[in-house]
């Protein structure tokens, strides 16, 4: 994937080796830049975010070399870790579900009809890297496949709610739709993203799950009025 990333010119290191065990690893050049703390993000980060997204997911993936490349699935949608609605809950019905759709994810297909494109799957500014308000860097691409891009604007969606607030989040995706080539955002993309990531997830502080049980319940009102909910968007 980063010889894919960088032959784009996508300010992506280079590989230098890979480690299979204990856990999947990569050794890649450095890159210059810094990572940007929430509190310190402004209008100019999201907006270069969104742009290098956009580049990111126009990046050619050759039709001969798709079926030896790792396809897109939601974490843990095997049965590999359990997901339950989580102990520290206030809302624990929204929660199940959401779960409940989640594992639906073998009907849904993930493709909707598109061709795969190149995905990073953890984009979110933990792995951008900035001088001033510049981007120079993406960084930590050991789980990169190819699928729906949209997959990562949803994981860079709930990451801002987590750490901002919904306002960023819909900034940050209105922000990459504006190219009138992209096609518009799912919501259902939301709830792969943050359903996902819910194993790893510590307990938040008070305000922070308000925020994710709020956009959850938005999420899932959205997707269970549609008919069907996964052709919402």
């Amino acid at each position: 994937m980063l010889s894919f990333a960088a032959a784009s010119g996508l300010p992506a290191p280079r590989l230098v080796g890979q480690i299979s065990a204990p856990s999947p690893m990569l050794a890649m050049t450095a890159l210059p830049g810094r990572t940007i703390p929430p509190r310190h993000l402004t209008a100019a980060h999201l907006d270069c975010a969104a742009r290098v997204a956009r580049r990111l997911h126009q990046v050619p993936i050759p039709q001969e070399q798709r079926a030896t490349l790792p396809r897109y699935a939601p974490h843990y949608i095997t049965g590999t870790l359990p997901i339950r609605a989580p102990d520290w809950s206030h809302r624990p019905e929204i929660w199940r579900r959401a779960i409940e759709l989640y594992f639906r994810w073998p009907e849904d297909l993930g493709q909707g009809g598109i061709a795969p494109r190149l995905v990073h799957r953890d984009f979110h500014f933990g792995n951008l890297l900035f001088e001033g308000e510049a981007l120079c860097g993406i960084v930590d691409w050991v789980t990169s496949c190819i699928g729906d891009p949209q997959a990562d604007i949803g994981h860079m969606r709930w990451n801002l709610v987590h750490d901002l607030g919904f306002d960023a989040a819909e900034r940050f995706t209105a922000l990459y739709c504006e190219d009138s080539a992209t096609a518009p955002y799912h919501r259902k993309w939301d709830l792969y993203a943050l359903v996902g990531a819910l194993p790893d997830l510590p307990p938040p502080p008070v305000e922070t799950r308000s925020r994710l049980e709020a956009f959850l319940a938005e999420t899932l009102n959205v997707l269970e009025g549609a008919a069907p909910w996964r052709n919402q968007g």
